[in-house]
């Protein structure tokens, strides 16, 4: 993205990146279709001759034996069903990530020809699907508000900037308590150190003495 940012100045350019953006959200389409298809296949073999409760089960000598093979089948097809799901997770994720880029690289044109009306509708949009790929507390998420910002900020768009540049500011802020949290539980400092410094942890030890005081 930081590429696309620099190379504002030459529209040809900015429209081959957008092509490029373009083509890469068909494959990512086409990756999470194909993920979706395998989930389904795997679900209809579960419930196939061999793989079901009632499949091959007709003989009576071999009814012991057949059963144990469905169970194995059984355990088999809900491995592929899973790894099935997180590839049409992770195909769902690259399609987010690939919209976000190209909405951010649209939102940029727009900034940089001066129309900010259409480039603070595809930065929405393009935080919007970040967030929802990453999650909201994610760093990066962050430095894209922080992107928006300057840009708002640059545009004397001052109350757009206030706001990008604060929820930048809370995630950067929550992201390093919970960073401190994780070092402070692995450091095994006691009670405080694996709740970190955070205003909810703090709360919680005070309760706890709270509750040892009243014992």
């Amino acid at each position: 993205m930081a590429a696309c940012h620099a190379r504002l100045g030459d529209p040809e350019e900015c429209l081959s990146l957008l092509v490029q953006c373009e083509a890469a959200l068909e494959a990512a389409k086409k990756l999470q279709s194909l993920a979706r298809e395998q989930e389904r296949t795997g679900r209809a073999q579960e419930m196939g001759p061999g793989g079901g409760a009632s499949g091959g089960l007709e003989s009576g000598g071999l009814e012991s034996g057949r059963k144990e093979n469905g169970r194995k089948e059984g355990v088999d097809g809900g491995e592929e069903e899973e790894a099935a799901a997180i590839a049409a997770q992770g195909a769902a994720d690259a399609i987010h990530m690939v919209g976000f880029a190209m909405h951010m690289l649209r939102a940029d044109v727009s900034s940089a020809t001066g129309d900010m009306e259409s480039a603070m509708r595809a930065y929405r949009t393009a935080l919007q699907l970040q967030e929802e790929a990453l999650g909201a507390d994610d760093p990066r998420v962050a430095d894209a508000l922080q992107h928006v910002g300057e840009e708002c900020a640059r545009h004397m768009q001052l109350d757009d900037a206030h706001d990008m540049a604060t929820r930048a500011l809370q995630l950067h802020e929550a992201h390093r308590r919970k960073v401190e949290e994780r070092m402070g539980g692995e450091e095994g400092s006691g009670g405080r150190g694996e709740v970190g410094r955070g205003e909810v942890g703090e709360g919680r030890v005070g309760r706890e003495e709270g509750w040892k005081g009243r014992s």
